[in-house]
């Protein structure tokens, strides 16, 4: 009997928060974010639903810090697609797992920086880039793959 009352009582605080799975410091933010966003609250409120409970932090990193106009087009399976991406290479390559939580959820995660084109570019860099770090043990050992191979890979000088 003891031990459902505690279950049932764990339930019910898990379904009462604000935004399950993600972390405190992020609900504010979000309900900001999500105020802003207008109609397309929809969308990115799906996506932080949807989220895996490994994804939920960068999910709600990326719409508490999302620029107005995304906040206002950004859909919610193309936000969902990129940070999929962003966490399998991450948990795919022994390297990649070095990387601070701070710098992948700042400098790695994010779909787009400052004025870039908002499109899906992350799974061809994927495709593209990960046969020649796949066998890398550190960072600077992928980077400078990467650094080796960028040129031929995307025709750009």
């Amino acid at each position: 009997m003891r031990s459902t009352f505690i279950l049932l009582l764990c339930c019910m605080c898990f379904a009462c928060a604000k935004y399950p799975g993600v972390p405190e410091k992020y609900h504010a933010l979000l309900d900001k974010a999500l105020e802003t966003s207008g109609t397309n609250q929809p969308e990115l409120a799906k996506a932080l639903e949807s989220a895996t409970p490994e994804m939920k932090e960068g999910v709600a990193f990326l719409i508490s810090y999302m620029p107005e106009r995304d906040l206002k087009t950004m859909k919610g399976d193309d936000l969902l697609s990129n940070v999929k991406l962003a966490y399998e290479a991450r948990n795919r390559f022994a390297w990649a797992k070095s990387v601070p939580d701070s710098i992948f959820l700042n400098d790695v995660l994010p779909y787009a920086s400052l004025n870039e084109e908002r499109d899906q570019w992350r799974a061809d860099f994927y495709k593209r880039f990960a046969p020649y770090v796949e066998n890398c043990k550190t960072l600077e050992e992928a980077i400078k793959a990467v650094n080796k191979n960028i040129r031929d890979e995307v025709k750009v000088d």
